[in-house]
């Protein structure tokens, strides 16, 4: 059979078998590298073919650009339809294999959350256009979305796409349930007229995936029981909704929830998986292009995690998820190492020695010391006191001096009283207790020993040291991590090339040895005690004493050393390589940990010599209230 161009007659040869599905096949075109061909198994019926003609004649730059859209039909000698020409997609990979972490390794080595964010907007691009035309894609599944190493989308399998002219549509006659919307569970696909706002949830379904990590918007667990996926949708089951715990739902564990991306993102998949008949329509293909957009350009690198850009302004969701799970969700090969990890944690440590931990505790200037008076505070109202009550004293002694002295020596004696007089006032007035009431003194000092007590306890420093300390904590033990797992590391290469070394030996077997003194029967002998290879001589060198003579035991020993010489270990053994990844997971799991304490370290301390400088304000303020009501009762009891 011989194909044409139906445009123009040309005879098409069908080179490269390039994909097989249930309708037909797709080759590549001879002498025409961007196009292929697609082969229908039947010859389709008179419907099919006019919905064929109908879309070649309405291809545009904007549909060509994302779709797999037929450009031209392929007919037999006889001018019968047998398929049609469409543009060539290379390097792309169905879209599950992207939001799939395990996967993702594999065929998406170096995509990071902004990529995956990309392909999403992308994809909706790719949708926005079919709408814009006018038709509806119908069957909205993973495996028609193709998504390529530039992040952009591509959408194939084209010829299902429900089209319409003005007078008549043609229906897509398949499905797919699980991007399938609630109003249409249950009902018959063939000749079933969709519209725009079925797709809108199909694209949601996709959207979620995405940026989810693969997971179901509507698998969640149920509090009854099982919940099939199916009818979880048909009854609009959304497990991270605002709504999910009245429908009976609440979404898996390890799970992110669903303002991760921010409450833009969060409100437009409420609307996307409402019950249907709603006041809103489910969102567009131009809304999710606009939202994606802004959340791409609010992504932030992680500190811990180069490859984990989060939304900005947020802890990484990445490294919480990945610690919670242990799960790796994005390719880390060019990640940090254990001794890149250390690297960091010197650099957030420099970050937390930055911060200034809260000033020396002193006493309040208006605060007394030892129960008196306020440092420096020279008390002139006991010194008045003293001085003045003591005249009286002085005059007297000073008439009975004159007099019994005389008036030279009585004046002489009575200034040397009032220099005495001075003196103990001073002294009596600064320092000592007032007369009488040294009882209630000691009650008033009593009583403030316990304020001030009290207000240090209040004004304590030991929230920030103690915070401090554990930071001091998790720095040490991640130093001790690296060297545990370095340890590890050593331990599992010296068993292994213990391992390794053994096979190696078992390779060279004694009879095919050009050995000098190892007779037939040296070899016979050593081979009925199961002793045939260099190997063998390594495992069992204690049972070779004896067994053959002290020359050919010294030979067999230095023939195996020589080999065991030529021996090299390979990191690249399989073993080795699985059983390493499983240390450096185990032990990059904790770091993560202890990486995201320290990088909160700083606020932390910041945060608790805050608390600190508050609790101290409110604790003067007690202290200086107490100050003066001790103060106004001393006051009375000395008046």
């Amino acid at each position: 059979m011989s194909l044409h161009r139906a445009s123009t007659g040309a005879i098409i040869n069908l080179g490269q078998l390039l994909g097989r599905g249930g309708e037909g096949t797709v080759h590549a075109v001879i002498g025409a590298p961007k196009l292929v061909a697609k082969i229908y198994l039947k010859p389709p019926d008179a419907a099919k073919a006019d919905k064929l003609k109908l879309m070649i004649r309405g291809k545009s730059s904007g549909l060509l650009g994302v779709a797999a859209w037929p450009v031209d039909l392929l007919t037999d000698e006889r001018g019968a339809v047998r398929g049609f020409l469409m543009s060539r997609i290379s390097a792309r990979q169905d879209a599950h294999r992207l939001y799939s972490p395990k996967s993702r390794r594999g065929t998406f080595p170096d995509a990071d959350f902004r990529f995956v964010v990309r392909a999403a907007t992308n994809l909706a691009r790719a949708f926005g256009q079919i709408h814009a035309a006018g038709h509806v894609i119908g069957d909205v599944n993973h495996g028609n979305a193709l998504i390529g190493k530039d992040g952009t989308a591509v959408l194939i399998d084209c010829d299902s796409i429900q089209v319409r002219d003005r007078s008549r549509t043609f229906a897509c006659d398949v499905g797919t349930p699980l991007f399938t919307p609630p109003e249409l569970h249950g009902k018959t696909f063939r000749g079933l007229h969709r519209t725009e706002n079925h797709d809108r949830f199909g694209l949601a379904v996709l959207t979620f995936h995405l940026l989810f990590q693969g997971r179901h918007p509507f698998a969640g667990v149920y509090a009854d029981g099982e919940m099939p996926l199916e009818r979880a949708i048909a009854e609009s089951r959304f497990a991270y909704g605002a709504h999910a715990t009245a429908l009976g739902m609440s979404q898996p564990p390890g799970t992110l929830a669903l303002t991760t991306f921010g409450r833009p993102i969060a409100r437009l998949f409420e609307r996307a998986f409402a019950p249907p008949g709603g006041e809103e329509e489910r969102p567009s293909a131009i809304e999710w292009i606009e939202a994606l957009n802004a959340l791409e350009h609010e992504l932030a690198a992680c500190p811990l995690r180069p490859r984990h850009f989060h939304p900005r302004g947020a802890s990484c969701c990445w490294c919480e998820i990945e610690t919670l799970t242990g799960a790796r969700l994005f390719d880390e090969r060019q990640g940090p190492s254990a001794d890149a990890d250390a690297v960091t944690a010197e650099r957030l440590w420099k970050a937390i020695e930055g911060v200034h931990p809260p000033t020396e505790l002193e006493l309040p200037k208006f605060a007394w010391k030892d129960g008196g008076e306020p440092a420096g505070d020279f008390q002139w109202s006991r010194l008045k006191k003293t001085f003045f009550d003591g005249i009286p004293s002085v005059l007297v002694g000073g008439v009975l001096a004159v007099g019994i002295l005389g008036s030279e020596f009585g004046a002489f004696a009575s200034i040397a009283m009032i220099g005495l007089l001075v003196g103990a006032g001073i002294f009596i007035g600064a320092y000592a207790k007032p007369g009488g009431k040294s009882r209630l003194s000691r009650a008033l000092r009593v009583e403030w020993d316990r304020a001030i007590a009290q207000w240090r306890k209040n004004s304590s420093a030991g929230h920030y040291a103690s915070a401090r300390l554990e930071l001091e904590r998790s720095r040490r033990s991640l130093v001790e991590l690296v060297g545990q797992q370095r340890h590890e590391l050593e331990r599992l290469m010296q068993l292994l090339e213990s391992q390794q070394r053994q096979a190696f030996l078992d390779t060279f077997e004694i009879d095919k040895a050009s050995l000098v003194d190892v007779t037939r029967a040296h070899i016979e002998k050593l081979a009925s005690r199961g002793i045939r290879s260099a190997g063998d001589i390594r495992r069992y060198r204690g049972k070779l004493s004896g067994l053959v003579p002290a020359p050919v035991m010294l030979e067999l020993r230095a023939w195996a050393a020589q080999c065991s010489d030529n021996f090299k270990f390979s990191t690249r053994d399989s073993m080795y390589v699985a059983e390493a990844a499983k240390i450096e997971e185990k032990y990059s799991r904790q770091r993560r940990v202890i990486l995201e304490a320290l990088r909160r370290g700083p606020e932390l301390l910041v945060s608790k010599r805050d608390e600190i400088a508050s609790a101290r304000a409110r604790a003067e303020d007690v202290l200086r209230r107490k100050h003066e009501y001790l103060k106004a009762r001393r006051g009375k009891v000395e008046e």
